[in-house]
């Protein structure tokens, strides 16, 4: 898959405006929010007047944790929508490190490559079923591993002395996870309505609930590549404890991402 194949523009859907922040209930000052990060979709899902400011800066703040440190180069290598068209360059500066004894050691400097030289490199989380679907012991600890997808040119190597490596990317998991829940829980609203559920995310986004793998989780089975951008839907699913709102999101599909089950809610009736 060439890298530049992977960036298309999204299918855009328009929503009302919702009038109300999504995560606290206010109604002053309101907002536009991206359903999808800005910087990973453009303006393809946006729920107009949902978001108070100061949520709208908390979302904003893990977003970009993810979206900047995480993917950022990999987002300019495949040309992926910003804010500033203007300040991207037909090369990238990358930071130089060495490994010594095993250990990076950054070497607090950065070379410039071309653009099109520098490795695409796309990261993200796997994990297993949330456990409130697959019926196992949840635990305190989140069980994640790191996953990744690259595509570079031979000639980006030929540049380095031995032993000097670069800095492409890093990825932050509790930002990673703030940021599937916000999705899920945005679109979510965006497509049912703010009242048709029970929400089970907004501690998650908001930071207030301790990472574990009881709500958000992988589908177990691997997912072959796609040649929509993002995919990503909700469905209600008869579950053990009743019914659940369960969001179903791949990022980048064309790169084989992971397939992403996220729990938003519960039938407001149980309640």
């Amino acid at each position: 898959m060439p890298r530049k194949a992977i960036w298309r523009p999204a299918k855009a859907k328009d929503y009302p405006a919702l009038g109300v922040c999504v995560y606290c209930g206010a109604t002053d000052a309101l907002e536009d929010e991206h359903i999808l990060p800005e910087s990973l979709s453009g303006d393809a899902l946006v729920l107009p007047k949902s978001s108070c400011r100061p949520c709208a800066s908390m979302t904003s703040a893990f977003e970009a944790r993810y979206t900047k440190q995480g993917i950022g180069i990999f987002r300019e290598v495949i040309g992926a929508p910003t804010k500033r068209p203007r300040k991207r360059k037909d090369n990238l500066g990358l930071w130089l490190a060495d490994r010594t004894d095993g250990k990076i050691r950054p070497l607090g400097r950065k070379q410039d490559w071309d653009v099109d030289l520098v490795p695409g490199l796309y990261m993200a989380l796997t994990m297993p079923l949330p456990t409130i679907i697959s019926g196992a012991e949840n635990t305190e600890e989140l069980d994640c591993q790191l996953w990744t997808w690259g595509s570079y040119d031979p000639k980006f190597f030929s540049g380095f002395q031995e032993g000097v490596r670069v800095h492409v990317g890093s990825i932050h998991p509790e930002s990673f996870l703030r940021m599937l829940a916000k999705i899920a829980h945005c679109f979510a609203t965006a497509e049912l309505g703010i009242n048709s559920f029970a929400p089970l995310l907004l501690d998650i986004i908001k930071g207030d609930e301790p990472l574990s793998n009881r709500l958000i989780g992988c589908w177990h089975e691997e997912v072959s590549p796609s040649d929509a951008l993002h995919e990503i839907r909700v469905d209600w699913v008869d579950g053990e404890g009743g019914w659940l709102l369960i969001c179903s999101l791949r990022l980048f599909c064309a790169t084989g991402s992971p397939r992403y089950l996220i729990v938003v809610g519960r039938d407001i009736q149980q309640f």
